[in-house]
């Protein structure tokens, strides 16, 4: 911080001060990593884009260290080497990359929406996670709203009830294709139409956009979310060697066996399951 002017100095001292009082979860070597680096990186930029009004730059930057001090407070910043949540991501790249480009006049309101939409997603974490993989390289701070609005229509729009004495849709997901060497073990659900694949041997998890029509699409490696239950009745599944009968229909399952686990997501129709020597999953849809 050799090239901060004194009162970003001091208001980054007043702000390690003030974490541990405030948060009993305060990472103070978190909070630096952020100041040392992307913090850093974004003065520069802000003193290249206001060399005339240093004033207005410094506005900026402190309104951007208090958001970061309360983030990192509040567990929306948990990591020193990478971004696990979507607000995290927001203030640890897109806004020390693209804010000194917006004009200085907006970039107070730009950086409190901006926070705002990202704290709201975080209420529910497999939106913040489906947004953060979605936007990444194509976020445009002027039109986040519109942004995050296309992305969560798609994913939120109601769909018609699962009829599981239908026709059936088979899809056969390779996962080796995103982690080479990931070996699929515990699945579950993180939302109605989300499915967590955790690594039997790692640490990776890998997330699963359910989506009907054969559609269904792997969002990439992602943090493991929280479970969820699904209260809409499931139907009875029952498997046989490289098969399964669901709802009291066979549908066949070449090369599965018998499956090492699987889950069933109710709501958005589906049956998922893994074998025990494969890097694919086997994804029934129902009709």
């Amino acid at each position: 911080m050799d090239d901060w002017p004194t009162e970003l100095e001091r208001l980054v001292c007043q702000l390690q001060e003030d974490g541990p009082r405030r948060y009993a979860g305060w990472r103070d070597d978190v909070f630096m990593v952020i100041v040392c680096g992307p913090a850093k990186g974004m003065w520069a930029r802000m003193a290249h884009a206001e060399p005339n009004d240093p004033a207005a730059a410094q506005r900026t930057m402190a309104d951007y260290l208090r958001l970061v001090h309360e983030a990192v407070g509040l567990g929306y910043i948990r990591q020193a080497d990478r971004a696990t949540t979507f607000l995290d991501e927001c203030l640890r790249f897109f806004i020390p990359f693209h804010l000194p480009q917006v004009e200085s006049s907006l970039r107070g309101s730009v950086l409190a929406k901006v926070w705002n939409l990202a704290e709201g997603l975080a209420r529910e974490p497999w939106l913040s996670e489906y947004v953060r993989i979605r936007l990444r390289s194509e976020i445009d701070l002027m039109r986040i709203e519109k942004q995050i609005e296309a992305l969560l229509v798609p994913v939120l729009s109601p769909t018609r009830p699962a009829v599981w004495a239908g026709t059936y849709r088979i899809l056969m997901l390779n996962l080796r294709d995103e982690c080479e060497e990931f070996l699929p073990g515990e699945i579950y659900l993180a939302a109605p139409a989300v499915v967590c694949v955790r690594d039997r041997r790692h640490s990776t998890c890998l997330g699963i956009l359910l989506q009907r029509n054969g559609a269904t699409e792997l969002l990439g490696e992602i943090d493991a979310l929280p479970a969820y239950s699904d209260d809409t009745a499931a139907p009875l599944v029952e498997f046989t060697e490289n098969a399964a009968t669901i709802a009291g229909r066979r549908v066949e399952l070449p090369c599965l066996g018998r499956p090492h686990t699987w889950v069933a997501a109710p709501t958005a129709g589906f049956v998922i399951a893994s074998a025990v020597d494969s890097q694919r999953l086997w994804i029934v849809e129902a009709a």
